[in-house]
């Protein structure tokens, strides 16, 4: 086969060669290789059961299950408050002009109580089987015992 080059031909046109193709010297297209492989896939499942089922056999339409209640709590004997040993009555005083003050006391039927005194110089009087504490707010208060609480 000869090289492509050579079958360019040259024309003069206006004193200038100007290249052209031959065609007729060009050799005939060879024609196309279509492939004749046809791929072909195929698999075989290899996946055996690794969970077996046995059927277990239900019961008859006649038979009603019987369901027994059970229990696991045992009741206790509800708790009775102590006896207050003596209610006595506290003056609580908030002092503070801009906080209020939570108090907590036990009150003469054995209830844990909190008490809110509101602020500027309050004045709140409890009756309580103990000293009241404070558990917020003010910081500026106080606490008098009173003496017996009147019933």
């Amino acid at each position: 086969m000869s090289p492509i080059y050579k079958r360019v031909k040259y024309l003069k046109e206006n004193g200038f060669d100007v290249p052209y193709w031959d065609i007729d010297t060009l050799p005939e297209p060879s024609p196309s290789i279509t492939p004749s492989i046809t791929p072909t896939i195929s698999i075989t499942p290899s996946i055996t059961p690794s969970n077996t089922i046995t059927p277990t056999p239900s019961l008859s339409p006649s038979t009603t299950p019987t369901i027994t209640p059970t229990s696991s709590i045992t009741p206790t004997p509800s708790a009775t408050p102590d006896p207050c040993p003596a209610c006595n009555e506290f003056e609580i005083i908030n002092n503070d002009l801009s906080n209020s003050l939570t108090v907590e006391y036990v009150d003469c039927s054995t209830y844990t109580t909190e008490i809110l005194v509101i602020p500027a110089n309050s004045t709140d009087y409890q009756c309580s089987c103990n000293t009241p504490i404070r558990v917020f707010g003010s910081t500026d208060y106080v606490i008098n015992f009173n003496g017996t609480c009147p019933l």
